[in-house]
């Protein structure tokens, strides 16, 4: 899924390649909103909301412009934190023992940290006034998702 993700995101001029990082923003709130309030009893629902991740390596790309209010990220983060026991102990399971520890820190931690990283640029204009990102407002969930994959990962 990777290497399709990267293929799809390199294909065509910067005008293509932002209409698709468009559409697979809005395909990813939509999904991630189905998501709200199931009970994800089941751990293929967990396998399926974990594969969400890697859509948030997009960032890698200066020039296009993903997710720039954090509302993607935000709901992912959030659909997380508030899954059930069961699903939390299902998440656990398939971090831990499907994933290596460096395909861990690829595959689950980096995509959190390059959205992190996005969601807490600053910028400075000429009378010296800090901006902040829209995005912003998703910081406290991703440090949350963080620390329990920490957690998982010290188990």
């Amino acid at each position: 899924l990777e290497t399709m993700i990267e293929r799809i995101l390199c294909a065509g001029d910067l005008a293509t390649r932002q209409t698709i990082a468009n559409a697979i923003e809005r395909g990813l709130k939509l999904g991630l909103q189905s998501l709200r309030g199931s009970r994800m009893i089941y751990p293929e629902a967990v396998r399926c909301l974990l594969s969400y991740i890697k859509f948030f390596s997009i960032r890698r790309d200066e020039n296009i412009v993903f997710d720039v209010r954090g509302e993607a990220i935000f709901l992912f983060c959030d659909t997380i934190l508030g899954i059930p026991f069961e699903a939390y102990r299902a998440l656990h399971d398939f971090a831990t023992n499907l994933y290596s520890r460096k395909l861990f820190v690829k595959m689950l931690v980096r995509p959190l940290l390059l959205a992190l990283n996005a969601c807490t640029k600053v910028t400075t204009d000429e009378n010296e006034v800090h901006h902040f990102e829209p995005s912003r407002q998703a910081v406290p969930v991703i440090v949350a998702v963080l620390s329990w994959f920490y957690a998982m990962a010290e188990e």
